[in-house]
């Protein structure tokens, strides 16, 4: 079902579409920019005086825009999605830009016990979590980034943070769980966001023995969540949490 819904999202990127380079290279920009302003604040404030190129996970790298931007700093990444469109899609963009010596993207569901085989320096989750709604689902997603960890990789999250003022509009539901749901239009909903509060994320990442070393709440840094209403008033919109762990000496 999800693997549906997300392919869906990306049929409006027609090959018609990519003939514009630079208005694709506008849309990932935008499209990425706090994703890139989060790596570049944490790896200026963690390693100032480090030239060293890092192996990079991206978790759903969608058109690959954030993998892209790593691999041409030098990094060797691998961006996955379970979109079997936004994976074709962003290993076209890798190739036309000369990029596909550093980056691969692969088609991936990481809540079916997926391994890539090694594990990586950083694990960046280009806002993957929140979008996993089922409490197996995000198990499954913590047992994956576990299983491509060694002691000193960096896990960096940056995801939907609830706040008291969200407001949801006519066609959406939110739930005491904390689950967005939308309605498909005949009469039934299905669960499009998981939405916690900034102190229940991070018990969550704790209890799956991660330990947080840099953590920040973004009052001000709002997610357009409800698409269809671009303009909706933005004290009614997620907040965004940005955290960063590596694995517990319990793990």
């Amino acid at each position: 079902m999800k693997e549906l819904l997300y392919n869906k999202a990306y049929e409006k990127f027609t090959p018609d579409w990519f003939e514009n380079l630079a208005a694709v290279d506008q849309y990932l920009y935008e499209n990425n920019r706090t994703l890139r302003e989060f790596w570049d604040q944490y790896i200026e404030q963690f390693f100032t005086h480090s030239n060293k190129k890092f192996k990079v996970l991206d978790l759903g790298c969608g058109l690959g825009g954030f993998s892209l931007y790593l691999a041409e700093k030098g990094h060797e990444v691998i961006g996955i999605d379970i979109s079997e469109l936004a994976i074709q899609n962003a290993n076209y963009l890798a190739n036309i830009k000369n990029l596909g010596d550093r980056v691969r993207f692969l088609k991936v569901d990481i809540t079916n016990q997926t391994k890539l085989g090694h594990d990586f320096d950083f694990i960046f989750d280009s806002h993957l979590l929140h979008c996993l709604t089922s409490d197996a689902e995000r198990k499954a997603y913590f047992d994956f980034i576990k299983s491509h960890m060694h002691a000193e990789t960096h896990y960096l999250l940056e995801t939907m943070a609830f706040q008291k003022g969200l407001r949801t509009p006519l066609e959406y539901n939110f739930d005491d769980n904390y689950t967005l749901w939308k309605s498909n239009g005949d009469g039934e909903e299905y669960a499009l966001r998981k939405i916690l509060p900034s102190f229940e994320l991070e018990q969550e990442v704790k209890a799956n023995l991660l330990e947080i070393n840099f953590l920040y709440f973004h009052a001000e840094l709002t997610f357009h969540v409800f698409t269809e209403e671009p303009d909706y008033p933005i004290q009614h919109l997620p907040q965004t949490l940005r955290l960063a762990a590596k694995l517990s000496s319990n793990a």
